[in-house]
Order: C-alpha cells, then sequence, then structure tokens
C-alpha cells in the first residue's frame, strides 16, 4: 500500500488544497494530510465578511509546497503556476459579489523566474502581458510590518529586493498601482477609501 503525505498551511483551506488531495487519493492507496503552523491569517476574512464576495489565495505557495525541489521549482512549473493561478480566479470570478480580491499575479511569478533562473518562458511573458487587462486595480503592500520569517520563505533579506523588482515590472508596463501601508488595519481602511469611489472606467479621484 503507498501512502501519499499533503503538508500545507491550509490557512484558509481552498480548492488548490482540494485538487492536491484529491490528486493524491487517486494515486494512492493512503493520504495523510497534515497542517503545519503559521501565523494568523487577517488579511483575506476581512474582504470575505465585509463585501461578502470571494478571495483567490496565492496559488503558487500551494503548488510550491507540493512541488519544490530543493525549494526551487523549474521554468516550466512557474509557467503552471501561472495557467492554474488564472484558471482559478476565472471560477471564482463567476461566483464574487462584485470584487474578487485576488493574491498576486503571473506578474509575480515571473519576478521569482528571473530571481531563480535569471529568465522566463515566452508563455510567462504572454501570461503577465494579459494581466494587465484583466485587473481593475492594484495595491502593492509595503514592507513596513514585521517579517513572519517561516521555512518556505526567501528570508527577510529578499523581501526588499522582490518589492523593488515588483515595482520596478509595475512602472515598465505603466501599470498605476496604490502603496499600502501601515498595520493591516490601516491597509484594510485605505483599500475600502479607494473602492468607496471606484466606478469602473472611470478615474480614481
Amino acid at each position: 500500500m503507498t501512502t501519499a503525505l499533503v503538508l500545507g498551511k491550509f490557512a484558509p483551506l481552498h480548492r488548490g488544497h482540494q485538487l492536491l488531495i484529491e490528486t493524491a487519493l487517486a494515486e494512492n492507496r493512503q493520504v495523510l494530510v497534515m497542517p503545519y503552523h503559521a501565523p494568523d491569517v487577517t488579511w483575506p476574512k476581512p474582504w470575505t465578511q465585509a463585501y461578502q464576495t470571494q478571495w483567490m489565495p496565492e496559488y503558487g505557495r500551494t503548488y510550491w509546497e507540493a512541488h519544490q525541489q530543493a525549494r526551487r521549482l523549474s521554468l516550466e512549473q512557474l509557467v503552471e503556476i501561472a495557467e492554474g493561478h488564472r484558471e482559478r480566479e476565472d471560477h471564482l470570478a463567476a461566483e464574487a459579489n462584485r470584487f474578487l480580491f485576488i493574491d498576486t499575479d503571473a506578474s509575480t511569478t515571473r519576478v521569482f523566474a528571473w530571481y531563480y533562473h535569471e529568465r522566463a518562458l515566452p508563455r510567462l511573458d504572454q501570461l503577465v502581458e494579459d494581466s494587465g487587462r484583466r485587473y481593475d486595480l492594484v495595491f502593492l503592500c509595503a514592507a513596513d510590518i514585521p517579517y513572519q520569517d517561516t521555512w518556505d520563505r526567501s528570508g527577510a533579506g529578499q523581501r526588499q529586493l522582490f518589492q523593488a523588482r515588483i515595482q520596478a515590472d509595475l512602472a515598465c508596463r505603466r501599470i498605476p498601482y496604490r502603496i499600502l501601508t501601515g498595520s493591516v488595519k490601516q491597509r484594510i481602511q485605505q483599500v475600502r477609501q479607494v473602492l468607496s469611489g471606484f466606478v469602473k472606467y472611470q478615474p480614481l479621484r
């Protein structure tokens, strides 16, 4: 009998986790699901509650936990992340109530491709190009809150580097964005202020 072990934070449990578990069940006689401790996840909850809508978590983390080898993914796997993330976005969009909150997109995946491989595959570049037309608003979280280090993260030393690369990418693609600063509560209030005056196809004030 083969036994599969599925590890994850499951905070929150989402469809990506469900897919991993179902795949493991299809390929093994027995599956052990083992969550590990993670800091409290306070970011998604206010949106799903206050706006009665859906939240798309970072699919790349779920994929990485299942497929990483020595903490790395191949260029082809990074494309799979971007494609899988977009597919899950489309499913959730059909269930969303006016707003769909999304954690990361293909451009973030490309930042990791360049960091680890110093290049990205053309398919990932195309997904990044497409992402510029998919989203109405882009919020970028500033790196001004305490860094919560876990075994699956790149370390505090890389935080500012990734932040700078993401900002440079947004600037190069001429994607407008709002930077969120302060505590989680303060960031939530900043987003609320923007959304309260948001009308699609009209400029923000």
